[in-house]
């Protein structure tokens, strides 16, 4: 078996550009797992919100268990969701780097490559622009909206979640952090997807040896180059000879 290669924690002007893709796509994979996780803990705590006030009967004991659920929900959800942002950070930080020591170069200052990756409102497009500028043409495509979604998504999740008084407006709020932690989730998958690298597959194998010891591949299995064993001559000649003396 192949060594497996070992990926750096951090890209510099070294950095061969299918590494630094590589170790985009790992974090990227960090990103896709803590957002599964968090939208079943969202999902969860919308289940549990809604079985809060839903219970047939207004069973007390019921309510009581779904409100001690979805209290644990949000909780399990908020460690996931700040794992998530940390998660997400790296992920910038780490196509700042790709993008400061693309080669060839950009035609972009170290400044406007930082502002443009990790500045508030300007990192929604800047990481798109690029990836773009860099040679992902990839990023150009109808995923880059999944990310410009995820960015409006977690404001209006997190200000529902903060003026969320009843538990309709509860559960409201857990739907729409569910579907922001979806959001995440496809937004790194698409990352990785455009980052990972082409399969060249060869149609036509490579020739060995000359054509008078190894014939071509294509007549393998049909051009026998041994004579038959039995006392038989073989056919030789054209295959206008061959007709000739079938019809004769």
């Amino acid at each position: 078996m192949s060594p497996v290669p070992v990926v750096p924690v951090s890209i510099n002007e070294a950095t061969p550009p299918w590494v630094a893709d590589a170790l985009v796509r790992r974090r990227a994979d960090g990103v896709y797992r803590w957002s599964v996780a968090g939208g079943v803990a969202a999902a969860f705590y919308s289940f549990f919100s809604w079985l809060s006030v839903q219970t047939p009967g207004k069973d007390l004991l019921i309510a009581t268990l779904g409100q001690f659920g979805a209290w644990v929900a949000a909780f399990i959800g908020i460690i996931f969701l700040v794992v998530l942002g940390f998660s997400v950070r790296q992920v910038l930080q780490t196509l700042r780097d790709r993008a400061l020591y693309a080669k060839p170069g950009l035609s972009r200052s170290a400044a406007d490559i930082h502002t443009m990756h990790l500045w508030p409102v300007r990192n929604i497009s800047g990481p798109v622009a690029a990836l773009a500028e860099s040679g992902v043409s990839a990023a150009l495509g109808p995923g880059r909206f999944v990310w410009y979604l995820t960015c409006i998504l977690w404001p209006v999740a997190i200000g529902w979640f903060f003026f969320a008084d009843i538990a309709r407006t509860q559960f409201q709020a857990g739907i729409v952090t569910v579907l922001a932690f979806v959001a995440t989730a496809v937004t790194a998958r698409l990352l990785a997807l455009a980052l990972a690298p082409e399969d060249h597959v060869r149609a036509i194998p490579a020739a060995h040896g000359d054509e008078e010891s190894a014939p071509a591949f294509w007549s393998k299995g049909i051009i026998k180059p041994e004579r038959p064993s039995s006392g038989e001559t073989p056919f030789e000649g054209t295959a206008g000879n061959f007709v000739d003396d079938y019809y004769r």
